[in-house]
């Protein structure tokens, strides 16, 4: 079992750590309807909002870990909050809608299989 923090939690609950530069966090913005390319190439529009994206990658994560996990993103929409890497006292919390997870395996022995990274996409809502 992977040591569990409160550098990222999902609904409040403590998840295990992410790695080392493990939490990757972009605000991209939100334009408006009317954005795009004009005839010339040029880009017009107007940005109504900035939302956030975080990335989280964790590696050896025992089943326990996983379904821990599972348990709290098994809703549609649910709270995620990290550490804030530019700031670390304080952090980031957003209301998340489910994406896909990749679980990516290492090896296969005697019909075990160890799971080696697990990669995690949350989008604010």
């Amino acid at each position: 079992m992977k040591r569990i923090s409160d550098a990222f939690t999902l609904n409040g609950h403590n998840m295990p750590t992410p790695d080392r530069d493990g939490i990757s966090i972009s605000l991209n913005p939100l334009w408006s309807k009317n954005a795009g390319r004009t005839g010339s190439g040029r880009y017009v529009g107007d940005i109504i909002d900035e939302k956030y994206t975080i990335d989280i990658t964790l590696t050896y994560l025992s089943d326990s870990d996983v379904a821990m996990i599972e348990e709290q993103m098994k809703n549609a929409f649910f709270e995620v909050s990290v550490i804030d890497p530019k700031a670390p006292s304080r952090r980031i919390t957003i209301e998340s809608y489910k994406t896909p997870r990749t679980y990516q395996l290492s090896c296969v022995k005697k019909g075990k299989a160890t799971l080696n990274t697990v990669t995690l996409n949350f989008v604010q809502r």
